[in-house]
């Protein structure tokens, strides 16, 4: 009985499928880093960049209507690092339960360690947002000015550059497609991908949470993240010793851990030919399963 429902179960496991559109070169990466590189210097001083913060803060607070206002502070929530996180982990922990592996949560925890490593780039840049007090209900609180607007202000409390709501929507839906995008739609997926960063956005600005220049550093950076993470074969690559108890199963199917030599080159390499093979479907609509 029991052997009959093992293998009944295990029939109707599927692998999981990430959908990774993985980046087949490394220019556009380091063009993103010297992008970033080259605005954040325009920030060191008073450019018209920064003048251009100013500027359009002091325009959303003199025309905001009460209603955008408080719509914002509900779409503001589309890039909360912590709800993000959150929202992921379920997605994570729904797909591993379902396909029997640890590798959703896994790339989960790559990606949550990343992305929270970029505080440290906040910490480094030292720039106050327009509103930077944290008192919202003090209408006495004091706006940024051109001079204090600019990176490593020395006040406090001062972590907006680059934007961690872009960053987030950006690193965080597009890890929820990579989880559940071979689900999907072709126009859901780019819905899921490109509508929460506009939003964000939009809602931070209108909050004066963020400086305009605070969005293409998070643009930037975001996609540095998400591009590193597309490229990690988290479905098929083979675990070294320190790992092979995420997968107990291999040894009792007698398959030996990886060296670390195979460890990386299976981890951090081009489309595999497997993985080809689960975008492929049969005639009846069903993925073909990899090669075992």
């Amino acid at each position: 009985m029991t052997s009959v429902s093992t293998a009944n179960r295990s029939a109707s496991t599927k692998p999981w499928k990430p959908y990774r559109v993985v980046p087949k070169s490394w220019w556009p990466d380091l063009w993103l880093l010297v992008a970033f590189l080259a605005f954040s210097a325009l920030l060191v001083w008073p450019t018209f960049v920064v003048e251009f913060d100013v500027w359009m803060r002091e325009f959303v607070e003199a025309h905001r209507p009460a209603w955008a206002y408080y719509v914002s502070r509900v779409l503001i929530f589309s890039g909360q690092f912590g709800l993000l996180g959150v929202v992921a982990l379920a997605l994570a922990s729904i797909v591993a339960y379902r396909s029997r592996t640890i590798r959703p949560l896994l790339a989960l925890i790559v990606t949550y360690l990343i992305t929270g490593g970029i505080l440290i780039l906040k910490v480094i840049s030292d720039r106050v947002a327009p509103r930077w007090k944290e008192d919202e209900s003090d209408p006495t609180l004091p706006f940024a000015d051109v001079d204090q607007a600019l990176l490593f202000s020395n006040l406090e409390p001062s972590m907006s550059y680059p934007s961690g709501h872009v960053l987030n929507t950006i690193v965080w839906f597009g890890f929820i497609v990579l989880l559940v995008g071979s689900h999907m739609r072709s126009w859901q997926r780019h819905a899921l991908r490109w509508t929460p960063p506009i939003i964000a956005t939009v809602a931070m600005i209108v909050l004066s949470w963020h400086w305009v220049s605070d969005v293409p550093a998070g643009i930037f950076i975001g996609f540095l993240i998400l591009r590193f993470i597309l490229r990690i074969n988290w479905a098929t690559m083979r675990f070294p010793p320190a790992l092979a108890w995420l997968e107990p199963e291999n040894k009792i199917l007698g398959i030996p851990p990886a060296t670390y030599r195979e460890f990386f080159r299976s981890s951090y390499a081009p489309i595999e030919p497997d993985e080809q093979r689960l975008r492929q479907r049969w005639p009846d609509g069903s993925p073909v399963a990899p090669k075992l």
